[in-house]
């Protein structure tokens, strides 16, 4: 880059690779397709001020200080593989030698949700079609799936399901019951599992390996490339836009960053084989018992609240030595038609629901997230919205012990790819 010859900001590239000693440059980095070029702008390098005293009006220079800050990165949000599945769904951890750009993504949002399961897969299942309240199968059918993890099947008529399991008994016959019941009664011969991420204290993911994340910025000259180190993400919100694509915005913690000088102008990638992004279109989004009867929303959102603060270190090289979190308020807005009877009664009263939503045409390319026990926490007031009378909604996360069995079973929030 030069005055003369400006780089072509849109061009470029972004890459992800989980570091297993923190803020020690990944021996995996992966090609990640993001939706326009990493926001840059948050990068901060720390000028220091010599207050000496000065014998005139003029002033010192500067004392460079540590080079940190944030870096945004955008994602569609698309599934994992092109093809209906026919195996229980695996995660390869970003540290690891294998790990595809999905992982990276998929990774980076677990370890600011807190922790993941991956598993669950049956195409040889009897499922019984009884009831809508739960999935009935013969004994030993479920023993793949866990409580508080999402599950697919096929609809009799077209398409598939999501649902939530509160609760899987074994005996003569295996009974998982649902956490909403379903538009039908569950049936088929396959069931599809998840990867599930839900929130848990601490980083019980990041506990393990990988400790944080390096990322890499390509820019379209080959002096242009950022490298990032001992990276976390400090927010993601998704973004659920009506007749478009959803987008995933992660806003990444910066331990460390430095302009390598070589190795920009990155050729076109080939590397990312996973399925496109889907038009927002045929999905269900319910806040209340059944999946039945849908909710009608618009300008639907989803913030992870995540509070992650910096952890100071005299011994790191820019004075951060990792990332903890000290909160997580999950919370879901969107628009709905207004109805005095519905949401404004139900925020008087403190009343909870269930909330979930379900995108996605088949197990592979399908993305469902869910609030156990979802509760208003602002007042349902007044919008407008193409000349209807409109309440704009907040749900977040109140406490849930529904479920039976251990994490991600009573957590109180969850993200699944299926």
């Amino acid at each position: 880059m030069s005055n003369t010859a400006p780089g072509v900001f849109q061009v470029g590239l972004c890459k992800i690779g989980g570091e297993t000693i923190y803020g020690t440059a990944s021996a995996n980095m992966d090609y990640v397709a993001t939706v326009g070029p990493a926001d840059r702008s948050g990068l901060e390098q720390a000028v220091i001020v010599p207050e000496t005293q000065r014998q005139d009006f003029y002033e010192n220079a500067r004392i460079v200080g540590a080079r940190t800050g944030k870096l945004v990165t955008r994602h569609y949000l698309a599934g994992h593989d092109g093809t209906l599945l026919s195996a229980a769904p695996s995660h390869t951890v970003p540290s690891t030698a294998g790990a595809t750009g999905f992982d990276q993504v998929l990774g980076a949002i677990a370890s600011a949700v807190g922790q993941i399961l991956s598993g669950g897969y049956n195409g040889a299942i009897s499922m019984g079609a009884s009831t809508t309240a739960q999935i009935d199968a013969t004994a030993g059918h479920l023993s793949t799936f866990a409580a508080g993890q999402a599950v697919a099947w096929a609809k009799a008529a077209a398409g598939y399901e999501v649902g939530w399991l509160k609760s899987i008994a074994s005996a003569a016959s295996d009974v998982a019951v649902l956490l909403q019941t379903a538009t039908a009664a569950p049936q088929g011969t396959k069931l599809w599992g998840s990867h599930t991420l839900y929130v848990a204290k601490g980083q019980p993911y990041l506990d393990g390996t990988p400790k944080s994340f390096t990322l890499e910025v390509y820019g379209e000259q080959s002096d242009d490339l950022v490298r990032c180190l001992g990276c976390a993400p400090i927010g993601v919100t998704f973004d659920f836009p009506h007749l478009g694509l959803g987008v995933i915005e992660i806003t990444w913690g910066v331990g460390a960053w430095s302009e390598v000088g070589s190795g920009g102008a990155p050729t076109v990638p080939t590397t990312w084989t996973h399925p496109d992004p889907e038009e927002l279109t045929g999905g269900l989004v319910q806040w209340g018992a059944s999946l039945a009867s849908a909710v009608p929303a618009a300008g639907l959102k989803f913030d992870l609240g995540l509070v992650r603060a910096p952890i100071k270190d005299y011994n790191a090289a820019q004075g951060i030595g990792g990332w903890y979190t000290t909160a997580i308020a999950p919370k879901v807005s969107y628009m709905v038609h207004r109805d005095y009877s519905e949401q404004i009664t139900d925020f008087y009263a403190g009343t909870a629901h269930p909330f979930s939503l379900t995108f996605g045409s088949q197990p592979g390319k399908m993305f469902a997230l869910t609030i156990p026990n979802a509760i208003l926490t602002a007042f349902p007031g007044f919008a407008e919205d193409e000349g209807a009378i409109m309440s704009p909604i907040e749900l977040m996360a109140a406490n849930y012990t529904g479920d039976t069995g251990s994490a991600p079973a009573d957590t109180p929030c969850r993200l699944a790819w299926l």
